[in-house]
Parts: C-alpha cells; sequence; structure tokens
C-alpha cells in the first residue's frame, strides 16, 4: 500500500507551494488516475513517489516503509517502484528481446525466458522479438518499454502520460493491454493523464487536481455523474446550466411534448450521436442525440432527466 500523507512541494528558487497538503492512498492492484489542468502539480508528484524530488513538507510511505529523495539518497529512485513517460530508454543497438531481459538479472535463463515471453505474450509483441528498437512504431517502443518496467513485477507502476503522444487507435489498444496486465499480475498504479476518458474508462478511483490539491476524489462513475466542483465537473464531460446550483450532461436530454421549445442553431456529427446546440429565449444548451433528422432552424421540446441532474454548491 502507497501512503501520501500531507505532501508539501515547491522547486527550488520559487516562492508558491506547487503541492499542497497532498494526501491519499493506493491499495494493492489499485489502478488510480490523476486529472486535472496542466500545471497542478500531477508530474512533480509521481517524481516525489519514485524518490526523483524531496517534498517540503510531509511523508510518503510504501508498505510502510518511507520513500526519499535525493537528498538521502545517491541514486534517486526506488528499486520496487517503476516510472514510465513518453522517453523510450531502449538500447538502440539490442533487440526487443535484449532489451526486456536485461532489466532481470536475477533470474536463471530458463526464467528469464519464461518471463520475457509471459510479458511478449501478454502486450503483443512475439513477433518482435527479434526487432531492433529502430524497426518500431511508437506504440511497439512504448509497449517494449512497458515491458521492462513490469520484468521484476513493481509494487508500484507510475505512468506519466506515456500514450499521449501516439494516435487514438494505438493509445487505446496500448492502453488496454497494459491495464489488462496490470490487473492479472495486481500491480498496483498511478497515472498522469488530461485525457477524461481514459481516465472515466479505465480508473478504478480518479483524483481530481486543482490549484496544487486533491479537490476530489472517487470512482469514475461519482466523478462524472457526482461531481462536487464546477471544475471537475467541466473536466469530465460539458454541462447545461439548469439554474444557479444544477447542471444537466447534453446526453441527459430528451425530446417530450411536455418539454422546453428550443431552436436547433447548429448541428454536428460526433461520433455516435448528434450534437446540437440549442436555443431558447434566456439560454442556450447542449444536447446529444442518435436522431438525426433535425435540421438548423428546426423547432424541438427538450426536457432533462431530472435524476441526473447534478447539484454543484459554488459558495
Amino acid at each position: 500500500m502507497l501512503k501520501v500523507n500531507s505532501i508539501n512541494f515547491k522547486y527550488s528558487g520559487t516562492k508558491n507551494l506547487l503541492l499542497k497538503k497532498v494526501k491519499f492512498q493506493v491499495e494493492k492492484g489499485e489502478q488510480v488516475y490523476l486529472c486535472g489542468e496542466s500545471g497542478t502539480g500531477k508530474s512533480s508528484l509521481l517524481k516525489l513517489i519514485y524518490g526523483q524530488l524531496d517534498a517540503t513538507g510531509g511523508s510518503i510511505r510504501l508498505n510502510n516503509q518511507p520513500i526519499y529523495g535525493p537528498k538521502y539518497n545517491l541514486v534517486p529512485g526506488e528499486e520496487n517502484i517503476k516510472l514510465v513517460n513518453q522517453e523510450f530508454k531502449l538500447l538502440p543497438n539490442h533487440t526487443v528481446f535484449e532489451n526486456i531481459v536485461f532489466h532481470l538479472k536475477f533470474e536463471s535463463k530458463k526464467e528469464k525466458l519464461a518471463r520475457c515471453n509471459f510479458l511478449a505474450d501478454k502486450l503483443e509483441l512475439t513477433k518482435l522479438l527479434k526487432n531492433l528498437p529502430a524497426t518500431l512504431s511508437g506504440g511497439e517502443k512504448q509497449r517494449v518499454a512497458i515491458a521492462q518496467a513490469l520484468a521484476q513485477p513493481p509494487d508500484l507502476l507510475l505512468l506519466d502520460e506515456p500514450f499521449a503522444h501516439l494516435d487514438y487507435q494505438t493509445q487505446e489498444k496500448t492502453q488496454d493491454l497494459v491495464n489488462s496486465l496490470l490487473k492479472e499480475e495486481k500491480i498496483s498504479s498511478i497515472t498522469v493523464t488530461h485525457n477524461p476518458f481514459d481516465a472515466l474508462k479505465n480508473a478504478d478511483r480518479i483524483l481530481f487536481f486543482k490549484d496544487g490539491g486533491i479537490t476530489e476524489q472517487g470512482s469514475p462513475n461519482e466523478i462524472y455523474h457526482q461531481p462536487k466542483t464546477l471544475s471537475c465537473a467541466k473536466f469530465f464531460g460539458k454541462l447545461n446550466q439548469i439554474s444557479a446550483t444544477e447542471f444537466i450532461r447534453p446526453e441527459h436530454l430528451f425530446e417530450s411534448e411536455k418539454g422546453q421549445n428550443f431552436t436547433v442553431a447548429a448541428k454536428h456529427l460526433n461520433g455516435p450521436f448528434w450534437e446540437y446546440e440549442l436555443e431558447a429565449k434566456n439560454h442556450n444548451w447542449l444536447w446529444y442525440s442518435a436522431n438525426e433528422d433535425l435540421e438548423i432552424g428546426d423547432l424541438v421540446k427538450i426536457e432533462f432527466q431530472k435524476k441526473k441532474v447534478i447539484q454543484i454548491d459554488n459558495s
């Protein structure tokens, strides 16, 4: 179990704290995602957990053992924690197999081969084991980097936007393979992402950062359907305002003869649904619908699902 207790942090030469009293824990096998706007300290927090930075205050413990930064360790970093980001630290003159096996230093040849083949199978690298890194695509290189990190199964895997540079389909495939492997081996992970859909799909728990602290945490369902703050609600999806403290998601609107009158102001195809911009006398709403028959200028009556209303106290 990882315990982060009231961590404060600021970079040398700066006056203000980047992280303020950050406190949370990660259970064994739990997949936690850190979300929020850029510059809120999420990547710095991963470096603190990994031991690459020194905290200004507070403590970090993994399996009840303290984690210290470079002030206390000659070689920063923790053996039972692995950090993966967008940099591929692959040996260019060695095959994929050699790159993975290099991180298996204490097993017999038989055990090394078995572990390498297991990871290659799970991450769809089997056909690439004899290839050099220069022949691999970005997604394939990232999967090799993940295999390196998991060669000796760590207690905690830290992922700092490792898939952000990949195209959508490659990103989704790679992430699915990695998440499946983490769950199978019950390896805890913390992932930094700016993609709300990644977090909603893959996280067991989401921590939302704002102004250097965690303002909300919960399951993807709680964070999406029952956010407590407007900043968190907006980060994970579009909103329509009903009143000063009530909001509704665009997918929770529906056509009804009892509904309010709107005029279709714009229409866009958004994958599996149509996105309609609706205008009324006093306000505009956004509506996601499978109905493709409406055109700009058409009148439509719209209601909202009362059970899906999001209550937010802005005081």
